[in-house]
Order: C-alpha cells, then structure tokens, then sequence
C-alpha cells in the first residue's frame, strides 16, 4: 500500500510539473502573441512579409533594400531581368524585359498601317504613368480620326532616376537595333535639375552621369567594395533562410517564433542599411576616372544648376531633331514630380 502511494504521488508530481510547464508555454505565447500585435501589426501582415524576405534572391543587385539596376554600356543602368522558371516576371501583366525594362515584352516593334506604336520616356513618374495610365491614353488617342480602329502598342522605357541623355541614348540606342515609334512622349525635367545636385555633384561625379553612377561602378574597380558587397549579399542570404525556416511548421504558427524571427529580421535590415551606407562613403571616397568622369568645377550652386538645366535642354532638343528626321511625333512635358 505504501509503495503504490509513493508511485501515485510520483505520477502526479510529473502531471503536474507538464501541466505546469505547458502553462507557462501558453502564457509566453499569449504574451509573444499581444507584443507582435503591439510591435509588428496584424499576424497577416507579418506573414507578408516573411513570405517576401522568403522569396528575395539575395545576389540580386540591390536586393530588397535598393533599387535592382545594373550597369548598361549604352544606356547606363537599366533593371536585372530575373530567369523564374522560364519568365521573367514583375507581376501578372508586367516583367522586367530582356532589355531591362518593366514591359510587356521587348520594345522593338516595327510600323504597321493596323498599330501605332508609342513610347514613353522618363523617370519614375513617367515609369507610373506607362504602368497604369496607358488605357486613359489609348482612350484619349482613339478619339484622334487618324487613329481610330486602330491598335496602340505602348513601349514602356522611362526608369526610376533617369534623367537626360538617358532618355536620347535609349532611343538612339532602339533605333539602331532596329525599332520604330509613330509617337514619343517624354516626361521629365525634375530628375535633371535636381538629382545631379544630390547625388553626383557632391560625390565628385560628372554630373551628365546617371544616378548614382560612382556607387554603381564602384564594386569594379575595388576589392574591399566587392567584399562589402559580399557581406551584403551574405547577410541577405542569411535573412532569406531564416524566413524559410520560420515559414515552415509548427515555427509558423508560434508568436514566440514569429516575434524572435522579426527581431532578428530588423537587426539584419539595420546591418544591411549600415553597411550600404558604408559603401556608399566608401564610393565617394574610393574614386577611379571610370567612377568619377571629367572632373568639374562649379563657383556656385546657381552656376551648377543652370549647368543642368542645360544638360536637360540639349538632349531634349537632339531628341526632338532625331525623331523629326525619323517621321516620329515628339512629345514632352515636364513632370511635376520624379525621381
């Protein structure tokens, strides 16, 4: 009798420990739980971004933090077209062309009497204006009787901080390879007063460069930028297979899980940030001709600025004369906003 007490009062103190253990258990996750909802928003959309950090390629340039753009030898920089299973796909209407460019397809068409074939140039207005508003100008179009029954095929080449003479290189540049436009339309002006001021002055950079352009092509000609650029892709990768990791089961579906993944996901957003910025000192600095161009002087931000303003004149002027002789209908506005 007393030997079977002593294995009941055995049982129930393991009983009891488990159930006290598993108390504890749903109080953290209760409390992991309210400090998600607190700290992050909504499980959903936390979810999201998992999912996104799951799906980065982290050897793409720019990676989720930056804008992916690579060096072009014509055009300067365009986007890095992404190989997914045999499309490269942007969403469900758009992709990033072989070209470099967001489209439906790749932007050399030839004329025909049934189609009217219409370009937009610019920056990232001009970028918004071709993605979403290209059904507002077909309407607006078809009212013309020249147009009417026939078909508008828009080529989409404006890019987030183009600015002149991107725009002109890119038609030159599609002209030669055998493309034909019955319309321009050129949306710009702000990118090429402002950014060269931002970006390319300050950091000793030719300023009729594109954006950007001594951090672009930076990791070419230095080691220790490379190795930079290394960690970066390094601490992205690391961040990619931790969201895969806490997408899969039970860690999913555990806030104490999901709130150790979006701690971790914030330092990892702060180290990338950093060493971005670090890099983008390091170009500054670090300066080889192929980076910085012709050297410039300017007395005076007044004298810089009419500089740019002729860098946008002459290109917008060329660009005119090239299609003119091309039987091509120029048109340009000056955007409100770009960059």
């Amino acid at each position: 009798m007393g030997q079977g007490t002593k294995r009941l009062c055995w049982r129930k103190k393991i009983v009891f420990n488990a159930v006290m253990l598993l108390g504890v258990w749903v109080l953290i996750e209760a409390a992991s739980f309210f400090a998600l909802w607190l700290c992050f928003g909504s499980p959903s959309h936390l979810a999201e971004q998992r999912r996104a950090a799951a799906a980065q390629d982290p050897f793409k340039p720019g990676g989720q933090l930056a804008v992916p753009t690579v060096i072009h030898p014509y055009i300067g920089a365009v986007q890095q077209p992404v190989d997914d299973g045999g499309r490269l796909s942007i969403d469900d209407k758009y992709r990033i062309t072989e070209f470099g460019f967001v489209d439906e397809g790749p932007p050399i068409h030839q004329r025909s009497p049934e189609r009217v074939i219409v370009g937009i140039l610019g920056g990232s207005v001009a970028r918004q204006l071709s993605l979403n508003a290209t059904d507002v100008l077909a309407d607006e179009l078809g009212k013309s009787r020249e147009f009417t029954g026939k078909n508008f095929q828009f080529v989409r080449l404006a890019g987030n901080g183009y600015k002149q003479p991107q725009q002109l290189m890119i038609v030159t540049y599609l002209l030669t390879l055998g493309a034909d436009f019955d319309i321009l339309i050129n949306l710009d002006g702000v990118n090429e007063a402002a950014l060269p001021a931002i970006d390319n002055v300050p950091s000793g950079v030719f300023s009729a460069y594109p954006r950007d352009w001594g951090q672009m092509i930076a990791g070419t000609a230095s080691p220790e930028f490379t190795r930079m650029a290394g960690y970066v892709s390094y601490l992205r990768r690391r961040q990619r297979d931790e969201a895969v990791w806490f997408s899969a089961f039970p860690w999913n579906y555990l806030p104490t899980a999901q709130l150790a993944w979006a701690f971790g996901k914030g330092r990892t957003d702060h180290a990338i940030v950093s060493q971005l910025e670090t890099m983008q000192q390091f170009s500054k600095k670090e300066q080889t001709y192929c980076s910085s161009g012709p050297p410039e002087h300017f007395k005076s931000d007044d004298e810089m600025y009419d500089h740019c303003v002729d860098l946008w004149a002459r290109p917008s002027i060329l660009l005119q004369d090239l299609c003119a002789a091309k039987g091509i209908r120029y048109f340009h506005f000056c955007s409100p906003i770009n960059m």
